[in-house]
This record gives structure tokens, sequence and C-alpha cells, in this order.
């Protein structure tokens, strides 16, 4: 064990001898989100006005496990996002929400 003391004294935890995440990762978490964004979610439109993320969060829940819920007011519309983690969760709720009231909206 004495002769192992030395080495690991010799090793730094700082941060300035770590390397800077590779541009490699980077493409490769953009790629990963670009996959997501175009396989696991989808959007509702005409939510009610009152709506937050989490009563949409709640209703993508029957269909699945969400990943992530959002809600964008634009002038004239009210969209929501879901973002599932299986691609099972999301036609399942495209066939459950496709052409059907979310409370009192169509």
């Amino acid at each position: 064990r004495a002769d192992l003391m030395p080495a690991l004294r010799a090793r730094s935890r700082s941060p300035q001898h770590r390397t800077p995440p590779r541009m490699a990762d980077d493409d490769a978490l953009y790629q990963d989100a670009e996959w997501r964004a175009r396989h696991l979610s989808i959007a509702i439109e005409n939510l009610p006005w009152d709506m937050d993320w989490l009563e949409l969060k709640n209703i993508g829940r029957l269909y699945g496990f969400v990943a992530h819920a959002r809600c964008v007011k634009q002038p004239g519309t009210h969209v929501g996002f879901l973002e599932f983690s299986q691609k099972e969760s999301v036609e399942k709720a495209v066939a459950g929400l496709d052409g059907h009231m979310v409370i009192g909206c169509k």
C-alpha cells in the first residue's frame, strides 16, 4: 500500500485537467434530440386557453410515459407538445386524441 500512495496523490481531480466535451459528442446529442422530436413527439392544437403543461402531461399519461410536456400560447391558438419515451405511446396518443375534444376544445 505504501507504494501506491504517491501515485494516488499525483492525480488531480481539478477541472483544469479535464478535457472539454468533443464536438462529436455535441453532434450526437443534437442528432438524438432531433430523432426524439421527429419520432417521439406530437403537437396538439386548439387546447383550452387556461390549460397548463401539467394538465397536458396528465392527458398524455393516459397513453404512456410522458418525458416532456410544453404549452405554447400563440395569437389565436394554444398548442401543446408531448414527448413520449416510446413510439408505441405516440401511436396510442395519436389514435386516442386525433379529432377528439380535449376538455371542451376540438
